[in-house]
């Protein structure tokens, strides 16, 4: 297992380098344990691993599992007990979003749509405390439940376009020359749009002030970019 922190260690860190360095060399069930120690513990070290942890180390986790069937059962089995926590009503918001990273880990995000419902029902504040979560997966995959929990789907799409904003200009000024990056995220703002304007059809003014600010991101981008 990880040593035990000191002022000069990383511990969380190591532990996530270490399960990459051993799965490169081929030490599987080591890998396992310091990947299942990451998830458990990173956060008890440092908060900044919230991303990580839900990201890369899933990630890697799943490459784990896809030539170690212990990996998958192990990933599979914190999914399932998260999942009844959430169900049993002694989980969080952020607890939702592990499930919901997991299960897109897992290539399951229908597992997390058919959750959701459950939690609807079951427990409705929880459920309305953990929607900015999933918005986009709800949005993306379920119109009609991203409709009856997103009250106001302007200010929402005004909010994805602000961060957009945020991280194109951060790689701007720091001369970033490749453009991939950004360009991926243009085009995920502009499909965000397209299914807002979709899913609210019905609604003209809505579908106007998404279509109206959608048109002008390009501009917008450029005059703050000056």
């Amino acid at each position: 297992m990880p040593e035990e922190p000191s002022p000069w260690t990383d511990v969380a860190g190591k532990a996530f380098d270490d399960a990459k360095r051993l799965f490169k060399d081929g030490h599987y069930s080591e890998a396992l344990e310091r990947h299942e120690w990451f998830h458990e513990h990173a956060l008890e070290f440092k908060s900044s691993y919230y991303g990580v942890r839900l990201s890369y180390a899933l990630r890697h986790w799943k490459e784990l599992a896809d030539v170690y069937p212990p990996a998958m059962d192990s990933l599979i089995s914190i999914r399932d007990r998260d999942t009844q926590r959430l169900l049993d009503g002694n989980g969080s918001p952020q607890l939702l979003h592990d499930v919901d990273s997991m299960n897109d880990a897992l290539e399951q995000t229908d597992a997390t749509l058919a959750l959701f419902r459950r939690l609807e029902t079951a427990h409705p504040e929880l459920a309305r405390q953990s929607f900015a979560y999933i918005d986009r997966l709800c949005l993306r995959s379920d119109p009609a439940l991203f409709r009856r929990h997103c009250s106001d789907p302007v200010s929402f799409y005004r909010q994805q376009r602000e961060s957009y904003f945020r991280s194109t200009i951060f790689l701007r000024e720091r001369g970033c020359s490749d453009n991939s990056e950004q360009d991926e995220a243009r085009l995920e703002l502009r499909e965000l749009a397209a299914q807002i304007i979709k899913a609210f059809s019905e609604d003209s003014d809505i579908a106007s002030k998404v279509s109206r600010l959608e048109s002008t991101t390009d501009d917008e981008l450029t005059r703050r970019l000056e």
